[in-house]
């Protein structure tokens, strides 16, 4: 499957947002290699230790306390990019540990450790994304604070030729801004974009907060891997954004097309930080493939059609600075923000 899109979605519990998005992998093609559910259910292959959302304790349930799951990319070039995400129960928000093998040969992956109904696998070339601790004595990070049946969420999956990225992203009803939102991206790079002999040509970032001005100046949430696999060569970078007047550089500039009077759409790209490992100073990863950026004060929450022939229209999402971000969208879909 190239495209999977689930928008639009409501009438939600913090635990049928994970579990929905739980089944969506499943849904864009993923494969679900193992799962616990905090208490017994435990299954080294698939996800069936996991059934349902409740929120208290019962067999199967994904909002228990430990409660786990791991996925795997369909294949590019032999690649198989991994995830584990584990959640820590609470009723009014999201917490969780999440970890990321690149597996770039299709034969590491969380094939190792001593998983359980409680306890996640390991893999040789593991990062940790979002939380910390071990996995025998995990810590978990808030992810988002909800009120029940108040957010939106969002999944999009896109295939490309260098691997199959995603956006999961959550917003409160009737909230177009995203300042109060939460985002899980896997950004694999457009093709002839990214540096010779790059390990694992992806961004990935665990997000929440400002969708917006985080996500283009942090140096703390994008992450990808430079000069190897080593934990250690896994550092933040930036996406550039749209900036008028100053900025963290290299930083790209648009604005109205003179000739048609509409707005100008750019691609953004990943900087480099200069303290990169086996990197010398400021450079390019890659180019996003699945965000661009609009000038202009359009409102949030608009359907933007890029190019007429394209295989389907991009969302204008408000943030708080001097661009718009435009996300996958699916064709013929409107936003709905109540």
């Amino acid at each position: 499957m190239s495209f999977y899109a689930a928008v639009n979605q409501r009438r939600m519990t913090n635990g049928q947002a994970i579990f929905a998005i739980f089944q969506a992998f499943a849904a864009a093609g993923w494969l679900i290699l193992g799962s616990g559910d905090g208490l017994l259910g435990y299954s080294g292959t698939d996800g069936s230790a996991l059934t349902c959302a409740f929120p208290f304790a019962v067999a199967g349930n994904i909002w228990n306390t430990d409660a786990w799951f791991r996925v795997q990319s369909p294949p590019v070039n032999g690649q198989r990019r991994e995830f584990v995400l584990q959640i820590s129960s609470s009723y009014s928000s999201i917490q969780m540990r999440m970890k990321y093998s690149p597996n770039p040969t299709g034969a590491t992956g969380f094939v190792g450790g001593s998983p359980s109904a409680t306890q996640v696998p390991s893999a040789t070339d593991e990062v940790i994304v979002y939380g910390g601790g071990t996995d025998a004595a995990p810590t978990f990070n808030t992810w988002a604070q909800w009120t029940d049946y108040q957010f939106q969420q969002h999944i999009l999956f896109d295939q490309g030729p260098l691997g199959y990225s995603f956006i999961i992203y959550q917003v409160t009803v009737f909230g177009q801004n995203m300042s109060n939102s939460l985002v899980w991206v896997l950004d694999v790079l457009q093709q002839g974009t990214t540096q010779a002999g790059d390990p694992d040509p992806c961004v990935i970032f665990v997000q929440p907060g400002n969708f917006g001005s985080n996500l283009m100046t942090s140096n703390s949430y994008p992450k990808g891997f430079v000069g190897g696999l080593a934990p250690s060569n896994f550092v933040s970078m930036d996406l550039t954004g749209m900036n008028f007047s100053s900025g963290y550089p290299p930083f790209s500039i648009a604005g109205s097309d003179g000739n048609s009077n509409k707005m100008a759409v750019v691609t953004p790209f990943y900087a480099l930080q200069p303290s990169s490992a086996a990197q010398p100073g400021p450079s390019t990863k890659g180019y996003s493939s699945l965000f661009m950026l609009m000038q202009g004060n359009t409102g949030g929450g608009v359907v933007v059609q890029i190019d007429p022939n394209a295989k389907g229209d991009h969302l204008n999402i408000l943030t708080n600075d001097d661009f718009r971000i435009l996300v996958p969208w699916p064709s013929n879909t409107p936003y709905q923000c109540g």
